[in-house]
């Protein structure tokens, strides 16, 4: 798959390797075998992702105002 074809599938779909808002902690571990480089937010409020040019933002608790589907699973 060429650059062109990965982003035209991403802007497309909203998915990326099968991961799409909404998703959780354990979806993204199984799906990208990556290195990463996590931050935890004080009191551990909240965990980045950060995998380079992608990252991923989990809530402890779901978000009211994000509606459904708009946070992940933190902690694990």
């Amino acid at each position: 798959m060429t650059g062109i074809e990965f982003l035209a599938s991403f802007l497309a779909t909203g998915e990326l390797y099968g991961l799409r808002v909404g998703s959780t902690l354990d979806e993204v571990d199984r799906a990208l075998s990556h290195p990463f480089v996590d931050v935890v937010g004080e009191g551990g409020a909240w965990l980045r992702r950060d995998y380079g040019l992608v990252e991923f933002a989990f809530n402890p608790e779901p978000n009211p105002r994000a509606g459904p589907g708009r946070s992940g699973s933190w902690p694990p």
